[in-house]
């Protein structure tokens, strides 16, 4: 009994570390905006960053939403906030994995995270060490479209609808450009795949972009439709293939 009563308080003691470490994490996350120097408003989006904002963030800003606004989820009254980690800074540490990914979304806060150097000039995003460039509307366009996003969905379905919303352009051909984007598909060993835009983009996000617009563009479905359990990948697949053959 002697031990279990020297235990307890040392028990009491570490649960309030470990309690105060999760709080403290919490808060480094819900409310980073004090760690960014700097802050550019426009509309309801905010950006703030270490270093001074250059370039034109409301021209960036109205072609995101010009984007957005395609989304079955939409909703206009949402503020949003972006954060740009840079590489060297606290919150690209703290954040940032070695997956190789842009962003990270706090969705139920409205919080996106950008880990590579964005330039509001050149409207792009460029990793470290990095000479491709990936547009920086399209990577805003794709993380706030997951923030609009609130079910419990499969990854290619999330992932593919927001690349859906981020790479759509006036004059995209269904029989030209989504064929030619399945047929690399079907066809690649690769594991960076080049889209009908010219950008090289991981295979899952490749894929999964490739089955949700074949849902859309071809079968006819709305995102609604294709959030159903009922729709699978390999059943996508495998009618995406028989397409494409064709």
């Amino acid at each position: 009994m002697l031990e279990v009563s020297r235990l307890k308080p040392i028990l009491k003691k570490t649960a309030i570390v470990l309690l105060s470490i999760l709080f403290v994490g919490k808060m480094l996350l819900w409310f980073p905006q004090p760690a960014f120097a700097h802050k550019v408003e426009y509309k309801n989006f905010t950006v703030y960053a270490t270093n001074p904002i250059n370039g034109d963030v409301g021209k960036i800003f109205d072609s995101v939403i010009e984007q957005i606004k395609r989304s079955e989820n939409y909703n206009a009254q949402y503020s949003h906030r972006i954060f740009l980690c840079e590489p060297g800074t606290f919150y690209h540490q703290l954040l940032f994995t070695e997956n190789g990914s842009y962003a990270s979304n706090m969705t139920f806060r409205h919080n996106i995270f950008i880990f590579p150097f964005a330039d509001f000039e050149r409207n792009t995003v460029t990793r470290a060490h990095s000479t491709t460039s990936y547009r920086l509307d399209q990577l805003l366009a794709h993380e706030i479209t997951h923030t609009f996003m609130t079910d419990k969905l499969p990854s290619w379905k999330k992932e593919g609808y927001a690349e859906y919303i981020a790479s759509y352009r006036v004059g995209y051909v269904e029989s030209g450009d989504l064929k030619e984007n399945a047929i690399t598909l079907l066809t690649s060993k690769d594991y960076f795949l080049t889209n009908e835009l010219g950008i090289p983009r991981p295979l899952p996000y490749f894929k999964a972009r490739t089955l949700v617009e074949y849902l859309i563009f071809i079968d006819g479905f709305t995102f609604a439709q294709i959030k159903s359990d009922s729709i699978t990948d390999d059943k996508t697949m495998a009618a995406l293939k028989k397409w494409a053959d064709r």
